[in-house]
């Protein structure tokens, strides 16, 4: 059949909406830049995260999520149940993995796209630092719920995409705020991906084609109405479910203040002041301080530096190379954006003032590197530059982002190898432990269990290398009942009840438990009163 023939039988055929939208997706997604960023995101989110993905690595709160709905709305994460449904309530480490690298070169693909980083080379870049970013490490190690705040990170993404590309530029801020929404009802933090890529894309219009006041006025205003209306969906949702559940915020990270210091009031205004600045004084100290120190790699922090110093150059040769000058508002408004960049990076410490910051929270600082690339990419194009200037950016900047993203997945991948090395030597001291007391004289499976001091002595640091700021890979530990409690039913399937305060203050005045040796000697496991008593630790005995 000739080709006329064929075009003319397809046009005879029925269009299947199914079909029709494959064919737009892989048509969009074909784009240089995009596929770029896809498959960059693709190979090195699995180069990178491959080890956690196929070997069980439990954390500290792997013993309290074995099998859990992941029902958080007490924490305000009211669709994280439903995020994390698909992959089921067990840990599946490869199936997570691959729904949640997917994501993550979803996130990228829309990332690349709205800030209009076109050429190949440093979509593809911008994409491997976005997976190699050591907050994908620290959220990996809570590997039953990563695949929902991936979800929320795409999400997040997908509001900005609406808001920007939607056929209808105000219809867009509908679609966009019900993204974010649900983006935050997953997991609040990732909130700030969208206000990061906002302060960006103000910029790096105003760099690009510098528009009058009026239209840059309106598309900002689209933007907080989208970031406003974003939040309004999540809170009233929070509402609606919490009526329906009976369920109460609960204090964990200070959720059960959520949105206390909004208010229109003078003194309500003055306390969001000091929360911003307290937010900002904060997220500058986790750019400046905490994130060149990651891991401990020297190296590393070199070259966030470097990063900073290169995007800071180019922004003042682009703003005098595109003469921002000739707007009087141009030049102040993007230093107020990039002043804003320290609050985008910790603004979750604004809608929950109590909040205690660890790594995963800070995903939002990579766009900085991010930026760095879009900067980039103009002083590439920008022909009135001399060219020794255009060809060292071309080179320096993407160059120093590659290394740096190798040497995040190599910090990443040193943090999943002590956390198997965590697991190995707390597997090892569990096994140790319910040998003495199954052997022990007087026991019975029914019996309670006191341990004199829930914090599991261990006699060296058996931590693997520097793992500062690396939340979530200090490996599984032993430092509450809980966790002995849920280590000993799903491990070795003994199941031990606590005994009660007035039990063990008994045991402890007793003569008996007095002169029983410090584990691991022979002696400190004994049945005293109808109890199961391991002495741990004679001069720190829990009350």
């Amino acid at each position: 059949m000739s080709m006329e023939q064929k075009q003319s039988a397809a046009k005879g055929q029925p269009k299947f909406l199914l079909e029709q939208a494959g064919r737009v997706l892989w048509g969009w997604l074909r784009a240089p830049h995009r596929w770029a960023a896809f498959w960059a995101a693709l190979l090195g989110g699995f180069a990178c995260h491959m080890y956690v993905f196929t070997n069980m690595l439990p954390n500290h709160d792997w013993q309290h999520n074995f099998y859990a709905t992941q029902n958080w709305i007490s924490s305000g994460r009211w669709f994280l149940q439903y995020a994390c449904e698909p992959s089921s309530f067990a840990i599946l480490p490869w199936l997570t993995g691959v729904l949640s690298v997917v994501l993550l070169a979803g996130t990228a693909v829309l990332t690349v796209d709205v800030l209009d980083l076109h050429r190949p080379m440093l979509a593809g870049a911008a994409a491997l630092m976005m997976v190699c970013f050591p907050a994908v490490g620290s959220t990996c190690t809570y590997i039953y719920t990563m695949d929902g705040y991936m979800l929320a990170l795409f999400l997040s993404a997908l509001a900005v995409w609406c808001m920007e590309r939607w056929p209808k530029k105000v219809l867009g801020c509908i679609p966009a705020a019900l993204c974010m929404g649900f983006s935050m009802g997953i997991y609040q933090a990732y909130g700030a991906v969208m206000l990061m890529l906002f302060c960006f894309m103000l910029v790096l219009k105003m760099l690009r084609r510098l528009p009058p006041l009026k239209e840059m006025f309106l598309y900002a205003v689209r933007m907080a109405a989208t970031a406003a209306g974003g939040f309004a969906v999540y809170y009233l949702m929070l509402q609606v479910v919490m009526r329906l559940t009976g369920v109460e915020l609960g204090g964990y990270q200070g959720i059960d203040n959520l949105g206390s210091g909004l208010s229109l009031s003078p003194q309500g205004l003055m306390t969001l002041v000091q929360m911003v600045l307290n937010a900002a004084y904060h997220g500058y100290k986790f750019l400046t301080a905490d994130l060149p120190a990651l891991g401990g790699v020297a190296t590393a922090g070199k070259l966030v530096w470097l990063l900073y110093g290169c995007a800071a150059l180019l922004w003042c040769v682009l703003a005098v190379a595109r003469r921002q000058w000739k707007r009087w508002w141009a030049i102040p408004a993007q230093l107020v954006l990039f002043c804003l960049v320290p609050v985008g990076v910790n603004y979750v410490q604004i809608i929950s003032p109590e909040v205690s910051f660890h790594l995963v929270m800070h995903y939002a600082a990579v766009l900085v590197f991010v930026l760095s690339l879009c900067l980039t990419q103009e002083v590439m194009e920008e022909e009135s530059l001399w060219m020794g200037l255009r060809q060292a950016a071309s080179v320096v900047v993407p160059v120093a982002c590659v290394v740096l993203a190798f040497l995040w997945a190599v910090m990443t991948n040193r943090g999943y190898t002590n956390m198997q090395y965590q697991y190995e030597e707390t597997y090892a001291d569990l096994v140790r432990l319910a040998d003495r007391i199954e052997q022990c004289e007087g026991y019975t499976p029914d019996m309670k269990l006191w341990l004199s001091d829930n914090e599991w002595p261990v006699t060296e640091d058996r931590t693997l290398g520097d793992l500062t700021g690396l939340s979530g890979m200090g490996g599984m530990k032993l430092f509450d009942w809980l966790h002995y409690r849920n280590d000993f039913m799903y491990l070795f399937g003994l199941k031990f009840e606590q005994c009660s305060q007035e039990e063990y203050r008994a045991i402890r005045e007793t003569q008996e438990f007095q002169e029983m040796p410090n584990w691991p000697a022979t002696g400190s496991v004994k049945v005293i009163n109808g109890v199961m008593v391991v002495k741990t630790d004679h001069e720190h005995v829990e009350d």
